[in-house]
């Protein structure tokens, strides 16, 4: 569960979770002791030295979801947007809170599509892919780089 904490040298709240390691059993970010706090389903993991941390989740598969949890009020998600990405949606506690459209001319890395506003407490956050797209996108792929909660 991502707190609404930060170290006080930080800059930031970023909450990056790609896998773990206790003893000699790795733990993909999928699972974590039977209990899915990050679930990405059939999102790809990739490789890339401009996304934060140098890696990111991407899927264009129509309804593919990941989602996570968190305290607090404020979270921005981290995605991209680019020539090549499509649409999707932001639900907080079951309910659509945004559509986001992420096509953009030119590539943008660590893009931040913030929400705001909820009511202090636990939230469960779902990001979903629709599987549709800007007329001048390529593609309907949606990218997950982290969450900041704020």
């Amino acid at each position: 569960r991502a707190l609404n904490a930060k170290n006080a040298l930080s800059t930031g709240k970023w909450v990056v979770v790609d896998g773990f390691k206790i003893g000699v059993t790795s733990y993909d970010d999928n699972t974590i002791g039977g209990k899915a706090e990050y679930t990405y389903g059939s999102w790809l993991g990739k490789v890339n030295k401009n996304a934060y941390a140098n890696a990111y989740r991407i899927s264009n598969k129509a309804n593919a979801s990941m989602k996570f949890e968190f305290d607090g009020v404020t979270f921005d998600w981290v995605t991209a947007r680019g020539p090549a990405y499509g649409k999707a949606a932001i639900y907080v506690d079951g309910v659509l809170v945004r559509t986001v459209d992420l096509y953009n001319a030119s590539q943008q890395w660590q893009y931040k599509v913030t929400i705001s506003g909820l009511v202090y407490g636990y939230h469960n956050v779902v990001i979903k892919v629709l599987g549709t797209k800007n007329p001048a996108s390529t593609d309907t792929g949606i990218v997950s780089d982290g969450f900041i909660i704020n």
